[in-house]
C-alpha cells in the first residue's frame, strides 16, 4: 500500500466516497491528503533525468485502505452507539455539577450550589448528585434504535474492506514507498511484515466477521462453561436498554444467549499463536492500528 504524489509534488486523494457512495467532506480529503505528504515528506525518492522527483501512483489495495478510514470517519460505530442512547435524564439531573446555566425541569438543582473545591465529605446534596450521575450513565435508554443497525453496517463494511485490501496487498510485486508492506516488501516504517503475521491477522478478520455476522458466538461468562454463547448481531440489531452492570453480571446478556459455535478468540491456543507472531498482546494492538 502506497502513497501517492502528483504532478507538481502536490499531494491528492480525489473525490473520495465511501462503500455507500455518499462522498467525503473534503475537509476530510485534504486531511487524509495531508497525512500522506507528512510521511513522504522525508523520504529520498529516486529522481528523472532533470533533477525533479519521480512520480509515484497510489496502487489498488492503497485506494482500498483509503476507502476504509473514510468507511469508519464518515461516522464511526463508536458515534452511532453514542446517538442511540438518551442521555436527557442523565443530563437534567446531573449537568449542573459541570455547566453554569442548564435547562433543566429540576430548579432546586440550581440552588445553593457549591463548587467541587469547597465541598467537604459531608455536602450530601453535592455527593448525591454524583451518585445520581453515575447512577444515570449505567441506565441508558436506546432511543434511535435504528443507529445500532447503522452501527453494524460501519463494522460489516470495515471488515470487508480490511480482508479486500489484504487481497491488493499480498498481489504486489513492486516495492516503493508501501505504507503497509507484503512479506516481500520493505515498508517506509521500516517494521517487517512477515507471513506468519498476514496470515494470523487475515484469520482474525475472518473470524471477527463471522462473530459480526452472529455465525459464531461469544462465550458467556456465567453458568456451566461452553454451555450458551452471545449472538453479538442480535444486541445491534435488537437493542434494549444500556446496563453495563448488569451486563457485568449477566442478566442484560439473557435476551442474547444461544447455543451454537463459539468463536476460537476463545481458544488460549489461538491467543498463544497471535502473541507469538505479533510478539505479545501490546504488539497486537499496535499492529491492529497500523493494518486499520
Amino acid at each position: 500500500m502506497k502513497l501517492g504524489r502528483w504532478g507538481n509534488g502536490a499531494y491528492s486523494l480525489g473525490r473520495l466516497r465511501t462503500r455507500k457512495g455518499n462522498a467525503i467532506p473534503e475537509d476530510l480529503t485534504h486531511i487524509v491528503a495531508a497525512c500522506g505528504a507528512a510521511l513522504l515528506r522525508a523520504e529520498r525518492r529516486p529522481r528523472t533525468p532533470t533533477g525533479s522527483p519521480a512520480p509515484s501512483r497510489p496502487d489498488h489495495q492503497g485506494g482500498s485502505g483509503v476507502l476504509k478510514f473514510c468507511t469508519l470517519a464518515e461516522s464511526t460505530p463508536t458515534s452511532e452507539l453514542l446517538l442511540a442512547v438518551g442521555g436527557r435524564n442523565a443530563f437534567e439531573c446531573s449537568a449542573h455539577l459541570l455547566f453554569e446555566k442548564v435547562d433543566t425541569p429540576y430548579t432546586f438543582l440550581l440552588e445553593n450550589r457549591r463548587a467541587f473545591d469547597d465541598a467537604g465529605p459531608a455536602d450530601v446534596p453535592l455527593w448525591s448528585d454524583v451518585i445520581s450521575f453515575f447512577h444515570q450513565m449505567t441506565r441508558l435508554s436506546i432511543e434511535e434504535p435504528a443507529r445500532t443497525k447503522a452501527a453494524l453496517e460501519h463494522l460489516e463494511a470495515a471488515l470487508a474492506q480490511a480482508k479486500e485490501m489484504w487481497t491488493f496487498i499480498l498481489e504486489e510485486t513492486d516495492d516503493d514507498n508501501e505504507w503497509i508492506p507484503n512479506p516481500r516488501q520493505k515498508g517506509v516504517l521500516g517494521i517487517k511484515v512477515t507471513q506468519e503475521i498476514v496470515d494470523s491477522w487475515r484469520e482474525t478478520l475472518d473470524e471477527a466477521e463471522l462473530v459480526v455476522k452472529g455465525k459464531k458466538l461469544i462465550p458467556f461468562w456465567r453458568g456451566k462453561s461452553g454451555e450458551r454463547g452471545v449472538n453479538l448481531r442480535r444486541v445491534f440489531l435488537e437493542p434494549r436498554r444500556f446496563d453495563p452492570i448488569e451486563w457485568v453480571q449477566g442478566t442484560a446478556a439473557g435476551p442474547y444467549l444461544e447455543k451454537g459455535t463459539m468463536t476460537k478468540f476463545a481458544d488460549p491456543r489461538v491467543g498463544a499463536r497471535l502473541n507469538k507472531a505479533f510478539g505479545g498482546p501490546s504488539a497486537f494492538l499496535g499492529f491492529g492500528l497500523w493494518f486499520n
